[in-house]
């Protein structure tokens, strides 16, 4: 069953489309990419909830606009690690990673000293809501995401 999934994505989303110049791209193991007010902007809810209930492999990827001038000033993909669906909705949490600090004009990323551990869940709502492990307050931000099923286990043509 879950063979006979992968080969509809295959067949359905074969070329992307490349209309959304910012829209990260998967090829064709796209589910859905859901806009950061929740609205679907490519490809489907449905496929996202089809892969998820035969268990299939997911990944995300998301965009940040942190300073909110309209241009993507972060981009991120990872494994899905534990995935939620609720109301129609899914969640999924993303494992916890070392804190990175970017620095502007630089073309850098830095890993500051210390254990500052991140752990993040996003959703097809387009919240990303995440902490540090150093006690803070969680926060939550709008996000453009990128669902798709695990290309590495898409089989050989």
């Amino acid at each position: 069953m879950a063979h006979n999934f992968i080969i509809t994505v295959l067949a359905v989303f074969l070329l992307p489309s490349l209309s959304q110049a910012q829209d990260l791209t998967c090829g064709s193991a796209h589910l859905v990419t859901i806009a950061a007010d929740g609205a679907v902007v490519r490809g489907s809810k449905d496929l996202l909830r089809q892969a998820v209930g035969n268990g299939l492999p997911v990944r995300i990827g998301w965009q940040l606009d942190a300073n909110n001038d309209g241009v993507v000033d972060l981009s991120h993909w990872t494994d899905a690690g534990f995935l939620t669906e609720f109301e129609g909705e899914i969640f999924a949490q993303i494992n916890d990673i070392q804190r990175q600090a970017p620095m502007r004009g630089k073309a850098r990323v830095s890993m500051p000293s210390g254990r500052q551990r991140w752990s993040g869940l996003l959703g097809t709502t387009g919240m990303l809501e995440s902490h540090f492990d150093d006690g803070s307050e969680p926060t939550s931000v709008r996000v453009r995401g990128t669902w798709c099923v695990d290309a590495r286990t898409q089989p050989r043509q």
